[in-house]
Parts: structure tokens; C-alpha cells; sequence
């Protein structure tokens, strides 16, 4: 009798441990040459306790010795008869519930298609020797048949179900300084003696569910109760265009340094739904759903610097609405439309409705802080529609096209003589080269009365923003040269800076650099800096001037102690040199920020992560560059603070 290789047994072994038969403790001794120790113990020992290989009648393996053809059919044939059984058949009316009995065995784990595929080659290959022990191959292929058709069943069945899940964060944060201050989110905080006063204990949960429906469309839902997103709305800097944004109205926001009332609200319901003969893979999406386009023209801002929760940082706005995505030929299409304004809590404030436009008189430091400038140079938007066409520049990459629309959230603000906002953009994205990657956007936004309208008074010259940049990865060196333009005026509901506690900074020129460095798979660092003048002169007080400038230094270090334990450090300093005419003052200013932050994480399990952060954050207005900011919380903001910040947050996704 012919004889195979050795390790033919391998194949049987493999799934004979993933049949449905589970194993029971027997009386047997096991075979005296596969000690514990041995690489194939386990699956030795569990065949031998399935009956599937029997061994020697003197209690050897003997598993070097080639498998004959026929010994292989024979335990072949013993795994066949342990396949488990299809599904029952309809059951009949339930009868009165009779006491709980004792729990039961551990289910079996089933059987895969690939499995009962598996069993079917062998079954034809063995198909003579299975004839000559007995073995009836016919009705072998019949069971194999039939137990496939109930495996594809259940998984479409499965398939079918709804799938819930969700999210779940908890945060505690406390500060300590002697006055009011701006923190590293731009938020105001009040003045607090010790971390065991006034602390913000916030929590996040989210219960979302999926579903395969009829005809290939899906279903999302997310379902939110949260008193952070009271947090959030609160503690977002006004001037940033986050609370304005979160909140409908250009009033400062409060201090956040208690819990916020729960809120609950529908972050998202979608059905998606493919539509075929209409160009290709395109797919309608309606209800509330996430969207994002590029990070000059449609990018929601991350405002809070404290807390990581990656379902509201990750870019996408949330609107009321349609979208449509297609491909035709080789260029990708998406059109959407959306409203805002029915996107409100329990409490009746927004989730979000970006801020957009600014007028002439606003400033550089119309979203700063620790500035006198007011909000009204922005308007809220209420809906928007836009349009995204991305085409191949053959093998070269990706050229895309951006056009959005928005239309005000209220009446014109004192300071504004607009209402709708076009946001323009182009974006460029070319394929790797060697080690280089190259990539680049520009965009207009262009304020009006109205949709259409021929103008708003407004100089529409001062409203442009590009950038590029240049990266270069090789072995651990991973690094970034760009440069930036942003000019007053430019006000898109985007995301493209942050320098110090400075979000989306207007009215800058200047390069940036960033590098990371993998010393070993442990331990990573990096450093990163930015030099930006005034991009264009403006006459008004409070303009940043091409006589002024601002410089940003960053630094960290991060090390993963093991699989469960990481440490880091991280550093930010910026330096302003503001001009004569740009300064509170009216004289040479020099202001400084800097932030030290210490952090620690822990991975509880492959689901959970906890983290903790102490900051040490210290603001000098040295010259007088920015001056108080009164009328805000009912008393003045002073120019210089030190203050500690510390944060522990625990995230869970199930």
C-alpha cells in the first residue's frame, strides 16, 4: 500500500481539533513518547481523548513513522463520524417551563465552510479506502451537503442580525491656579485652589447598532447619553469658533468647572443604500449621518485638548441630510446636502454647525483668546451643500475639486453683512516617490448676501489659504518640511493649525517641520516647529502685521514599557513678537505660552485603555502684547497665569 508524507496526518489533525465534538475525560493513558513538553502535545493528546487516533496497542504514537493511506482513512473516517449534526428541524409549541436543571457541557464551536470543504477532498481521495473499512462514501457526501447548506444558512441568517455595540469613556479633570486663565484648549477656567475642588467629572455612551437589510442597504444608528458633550460645548473657547459653533450664539461660554446636565440626543441614524446603473459602486446615503471632505475647506476643529475620544475626533461634522457617492469612470463624485439645525440635545444645544466667513474688520486674532476681538466677524451656519470630485492623474495620484455652500444658522450679527458663505478648494495628492511623498491645497472663501448673490461689500481678495508639504520616510526617520499661507479673511469650517491655544490661526505665512524618530520598537520621539509672519497688512487695531511674527516648538517622547504600560512627555513653546501697531500696549510685545505635559497609559485589555496626564501650562504677556480680556465671566482674564491641569480618562468599545 502506497505510503504519503509524514505530515499528512497534520491536515486531519487541524480538523479534527475544530470539530464540533467536544472532549470528554477518559480513562486513557497517554501515548509515552509525546511528552508534555512537545510542540504537538496538545493536539495529540485532544485527537487521542476524541477516539480519532488510538496509537499502538504498546502505548506509542510513534509519530515519525509515515502514515500508511489506509491508517489516515481510518481516522479519517472516526472524525467523519464526529461532525456534528445540521440544525433541528421547526419546533413545536412550547410546553409549560419546567425548574432549571444543572448547566451543561460547553458548546461546540461549529464548523467553517472551509472545513467542511476541507473534509470533502479528503473524502474523495480516500474515497477507496474509506469503501474498504466500511464506510459508506455516498451518504459521507450526502451529510457533507447537506451540513454545508445549514452552515451558509445560519451565516446569512447571522448576517442579517442586527449587530449592537458601543462606546463608553468616563474622564475626570481638575486645575489648580491662582487667577483665571486660558487653558491649552483656550477655554476659560476659573481660578481654583487645589485639584480636590471643583472638579469636572464627565462620561460619554454610546449604544450603536448595524444591519444588513434587504437588498444590500445597511442601517447605522448611534445613540448617545452623555453629560460630556455639555463639557465639551462648554468648555470650548468662544473665539475658536467651538462653542459658537456647538452652541448657536456668540456668547462667551461658561467655565465648565462643574458636572453638566446629562444629555441625550441621535448622533446618528443612515441607511445606505447601492444603486445600480448609475455609475459605479454608488451608494445613496439619507438620515443623520457623518462627513468630512478636506482639511481647508470641511474638517471639524478637535477643541478639546484634554480628553482623546476618537468618535468626535475624528474630522466629521454630523449633519441632517443626503449624500450621494459614485464613481463614473476613473473620477470619484460625492454630493451632499445638509441641515444643522435640528441637530440639538435634550437641553436644545447644537451638536455642531461650523462657523463660517469672516468680515474685513476682523483680525488675526478674531478666534484667538487673549485678544479683544469679537465673535460676530463669523456667522453660524445653518445647512450647506457641497460637491467633491477627486480624479487620477493617470499613475501619478489624485487631483480633487471642492465646492460648498452654506447658508447662516441666524440673523445677520452688528458686525457681519452676510449670510452665506462658498467655500472653494483644490486639492492635490501625488503617489510615493522612492521615499518622498508630496501633497497640496488651496481654497477661497468668498462671503455674500445671499446664494448667488453679486457681492457683500466685503474685499474678496483677502480670503485665499494654501498649503504643501513634503514628507520623507525612511527606516525610523519619518519627516515633514511644509508651508502655509492663511490670509485674514479666509474663514472655512476646516482645520489646519494649532499654535498654542490658537486654533485654525488666520493672516500667517511661514514654513513648518515636523520629525519622528523610532529609536526602537519602545521608544519613539519627536520634534517639530513652525515660523509664521503676517501674511498681509491690515489698518485696523489688533491686525497682525508682516512686522510681527509668531514661533511654535514642540517636542516628545514616548516609551512603551511593555504591551500594558507606556509613559510619555511632551513639550509646546510659543513666542510672539508682536509690532508697535499689532500690540495691546502700543509698544514691541513678546508674549510666551508653554505647556509641559506628562502622560501614562495602561491597557487594561484589548478593549480598554486608561490614561493619565499632568500639565504644567505658563502664559507671560511679556510687553503688554495682549492685554486683559475683560467681559468675559463677569471679570478680567489677566494676561500672565501658571497653572497645573490634571486629567484620567477610561474608554471602553465593545
Amino acid at each position: 500500500m502506497r505510503k504519503v508524507l509524514p505530515f499528512l496526518g497534520a491536515s486531519l489533525s487541524v480538523l479534527a481539533i475544530s470539530l464540533a465534538a467536544p472532549s470528554h475525560a477518559q480513562d486513557t493513558k497517554l501515548f509515552q513518547d509525546v511528552p508534555q513538553s512537545h510542540w504537538a502535545y496538545e493536539s495529540v493528546s485532544d485527537l487521542q481523548t476524541k477516539g480519532i487516533l488510538l496509537g499502538y496497542p504498546d502505548g506509542y504514537f510513534r509519530g515519525k513513522r509515515p502514515l500508511t493511506r489506509y491508517e489516515f482513512a481510518v481516522a479519517l473516517e472516526r472524525a467523519l463520524k464526529n461532525l456534528p449534526a445540521g440544525p433541528a428541524g421547526p419546533a413545536g409549541p412550547a410546553g409549560v417551563a419546567g425548574p432549571a436543571g444543572p448547566q451543561g457541557e460547553v458548546g461546540p464551536p461549529g464548523v467553517t465552510p472551509e472545513e467542511l470543504a476541507a473534509f470533502r477532498r479528503l473524502a474523495d481521495e480516500f474515497r477507496n479506502e474509506l469503501t474498504q473499512i466500511g464506510a459508506n462514501v455516498r451518504d459521507i457526501n450526502s451529510r457533507l451537503d447537506a451540513l454545508s447548506r445549514d452552515v451558509a444558512d445560519l451565516r446569512d441568517q447571522i448576517n442579517k442580525m442586527v449587530k449592537f455595540g458601543g462606546d463608553f469613556f468616563v474622564g475626570v479633570r481638575s486645575d489648580r491656579a491662582r487667577v483665571p486663565f486660558f487653558d491649552y484648549s483656550g477655554a476659560v477656567r476659573g481660578p481654583n485652589p487645589d485639584h480636590f475642588s471643583n472638579v469636572n467629572a464627565v462620561h460619554d455612551f454610546h449604544l450603536t447598532a448595524k444591519a444588513n437589510l434587504a437588498g444590500g442597504v445597511k442601517f447605522t444608528g448611534d445613540l448617545v447619553a452623555s453629560n460630556y458633550l455639555g463639557y465639551r460645548l462648554n468648555v470650548t473657547n468662544p473665539f475658536t469658533g467651538g462653542a459658537v459653533a456647538a452652541l448657536g450664539n456668540v456668547s462667551a461660554a461658561a467655565p465648565g468647572q462643574s458636572s453638566p446636565a446629562e444629555e441625550v440626543t441621535l448622533y446618528q441614524a443612515q441607511l445606505d443604500v447601492p444603486i445600480g446603473g448609475f455609475g459605479s459602486n454608488t451608494v445613496f446615503t439619507v438620515g443623520r449621518y457623518k462627513n468630512q471632505v478636506t482639511p481647508l475647506t470641511y474638517y471639524r476643529p478637535d477643541t478639546d485638548a484634554y480628553f482623546d475620544i476618537p468618535w468626535y475626533d475624528d474630522g466629521n461634522y454630523v449633519e441632517d441630510g443626503i449624500k450621494l457617492e459614485s464613481k463614473f469612470g476613473s473620477a470619484k463624485t460625492s454630493i451632499f446636502a445638509g441641515s444643522y439645525r435640528s441637530l440639538t440635545t435634550t437641553s436644545g444645544a447644537l451638536i455642531n454647525a461650523p462657523l463660517v466667513g469672516a468680515n474685513y474688520n476682523g483680525n488675526i486674532f478674531s478666534r484667538k483668546p487673549t485678544s479683544l476681538a469679537l465673535a460676530g466677524d463669523q456667522v453660524t451656519a445653518g445647512q450647506s451643500a457641497g460637491l467633491h470630485i477627486a480624479l487620477p492623474l493617470f499613475r501619478f495620484g489624485e487631483l480633487g475639486f471642492t465646492a460648498i455652500d452654506f447658508g447662516s444658522q441666524q440673523s445677520l450679527p452688528v458686525q457681519a453683512n452676510f449670510n452665506n458663505v462658498m467655500v472653494y478648494g483644490v486639492n492635490l495628492k501625488l503617489n510615493q516617490i522612492g521615499r518622498f511623498t508630496v501633497q497640496g491645497e488651496a481654497a477661497k472663501s468668498v462671503t455674500q448676501i445671499g446664494f448667488a448673490s453679486s457681492g457683500d461689500n466685503n474685499i474678496n481678495e483677502d480670503n485665499n489659504a494654501f498649503l504643501a508639504n513634503v514628507g520623507y520616510n525612511s527606516g525610523p526617520v519619518n519627516a515633514v518640511i511644509g508651508y502655509q499661507y492663511i490670509d485674514p479673511r479666509f474663514a472655512a469650517p476646516g482645520y489646519w493649525n494649532k499654535i498654542g491655544n490658537w486654533y485654525n490661526p488666520t493672516n500667517i505665512s511661514g514654513p513648518y517641520a515636523r520629525v519622528t524618530y523610532n529609536f526602537s520598537n519602545a521608544l519613539v520621539g519627536y520634534i517639530g516647529g513652525d515660523y509664521y509672519s503676517g501674511a498681509r497688512n491690515r489698518p485696523f487695531t489688533g491686525g497682525f502685521t508682516p512686522g510681527s511674527n509668531v514661533a511654535r516648538a514642540t517636542a516628545g517622547i514616548k516609551y512603551n514599557i511593555n504591551k500594558l504600560v507606556n509613559v510619555s512627555a511632551a513639550y509646546e513653546g510659543v513666542l510672539y513678537d508682536l509690532s508697535p501697531s499689532v500690540s495691546v500696549s502700543g509698544g514691541r510685545a513678546k508674549p510666551v505660552e508653554q505647556y509641559i505635559t506628562f502622560g501614562a497609559g495602561l491597557n487594561l485589555a484589548s478593549n480598554t485603555v486608561l490614561k493619565i496626564a499632568y500639565q504644567i501650562l505658563n502664559q507671560q504677556d511679556v510687553g503688554g502684547g495682549f492685554g486683559d480680556v475683560t467681559a468675559i465671566q463677569g471679570g478680567n482674564i489677566g494676561p500672565n497665569a501658571n497653572a497645573t491641569v490634571f486629567t484620567t480618562q477610561l474608554a471602553v468599545h465593545f
